[in-house]
């Protein structure tokens, strides 16, 4: 992904997409494509607890139904992740409290 959106250079080879080769000025191709680049932690205070992010943002968006942190992770199967620190979390279980964050 990063060589097609030009954040990465290859080493050798050439590359067709959309039938056109690639080269470090091609641009134009990215207005055909959508891209989403994965940082290690999402919108999260790394030494806070999955819990205490989630509270933060239900407080930040004027939000206060603290039941439904526990509903939400109940129905998703993230029980116990609440009690994490974001920090420990993998990538994936990072991306499902962004979701939940977003909800």
């Amino acid at each position: 992904m990063k060589i097609l959106t030009n954040l990465l250079q290859p080493t050798r080879g050439e590359i067709e997409f959309f039938g056109q080769n690639l080269c470090n000025t091609s641009y134009e191709h990215l207005k055909r494509i959508g891209s989403i680049m994965h940082y290690r932690i999402p919108n999260f205070y790394e030494k806070l607890t999955g819990r205490e992010n989630l509270e933060l943002h239900c407080n930040f968006m004027g939000y206060y139904n603290k039941n439904a942190i526990d509903q939400t992770l109940k129905l998703l199967k993230l029980e116990g992740v609440d009690q994490k620190k974001v920090n420990d979390l993998s990538l994936g279980m990072n991306r499902n409290l962004e979701l939940l964050e977003r909800s």
